[in-house]
């Protein structure tokens, strides 16, 4: 749902079931799982769409770094 109010460009609807979606996903997969950071990457878009850049910044960190134990270089 959250991916859906992006698109329609209602982020700041969208910002708290991506912030759930997260948690939902830390809970179930822990810290370092793909899925935890796809759900910073979803993070860091809905941020950046609201010109939060320092919070979109560092969601898309997480991600990165996430994916970059996951999957590697």
């Amino acid at each position: 749902m959250a991916m859906m109010l992006d698109k329609k460009a209602k982020n700041a609807d969208a910002l708290p079931l991506h912030k759930k979606a997260l948690e939902i996903r830390l809970e179930i997969y822990g810290k370092k799982h793909a899925e935890v950071g796809l759900s910073y990457n979803n993070l860091g878009v809905c941020f950046q769409n609201l010109q939060k850049n320092d919070e979109a910044m560092e969601s898309y960190k997480l991600a990165y770094e996430i994916w970059k134990e996951c999957y590697g270089d």
